[in-house]
C-alpha cells in the first residue's frame, strides 16, 4: 500500500482502526452511494423450532424494526431469484412508523445500474414492500440482468 502497487483499495475501518492507521481512511462507501448486500449488519440466531424455553429466554434481543427491514430486503431478493453472486443490493430502513425500502440490481460489467425505492407503514407486510420494489426492478429490465448473470456464470 505505501508503494502505490495498486489502483484502488477498499478495507475494513475497524481493522484499519485497530492497527493504528485510522488517519488515512480517505472516504466510506455509505448509502446512498454504496448499498450491502440483503441482511447485512442483521444478526441473526438459530434454534431449534420446538425449543419453546430458548425462544422464549432471547425474545428481548428481536429489534421488530430491524426484522421488518430484513423481511423486506430477502423478499426482493427472493423475487428476484438472486443468490449470493448476483450484484443485488437492499436496505430497509425506518423512519418514524415508515418503512423504506431501497434496492439496487447491477450489470456483470457494471456499466448498468438499476434502482428504486419503495415505502410501506411498518406495521405493514414487510414481504409486500420487498416484491414491490422487486417488481419495480423487473419493469426496468432487472429480469434481463439476472439472465445475463446466468449466462456468466455457465
Amino acid at each position: 500500500m505505501d508503494r502505490g502497487e495498486y489502483d484502488a483499495l477498499i478495507l475494513a475501518e475497524a481493522g484499519l482502526i485497530r492497527l493504528g492507521y485510522s488517519e488515512r481512511i480517505c472516504s466510506f462507501l455509505e448509502p446512498p452511494f454504496f448499498l450491502p448486500a440483503v441482511g447485512q449488519g442483521a444478526i441473526g440466531l438459530e434454534i431449534r423450532c420446538d425449543d419453546y424455553r430458548t425462544a422464549e429466554q432471547i425474545a428481548f434481543l428481536c429489534d421488530t424494526v430491524t426484522f421488518a427491514a430484513v423481511q423486506a430486503e430477502r423478499a426482493m431478493l427472493q423475487k428476484l431469484q438472486g443468490g449470493c453472486l448476483a450484484p443485488i443490493a437492499a436496505l430497509g430502513r425506518a423512519e418514524g412508523e415508515t418503512l423504506i425500502l431501497h434496492g439496487r440490481i447491477l450489470s456483470p460489467d457494471a456499466k448498468t445500474m438499476l434502482e428504486t425505492t419503495c415505502t410501506a407503514l411498518l406495521n405493514d407486510d414487510p414481504t409486500s414492500l420487498g416484491i414491490a420494489v422487486a417488481d419495480e426492478l423487473i419493469k426496468m429490465g432487472a429480469d434481463k440482468i439476472l439472465e445475463e448473470i446466468k449466462l456468466c456464470r455457465s
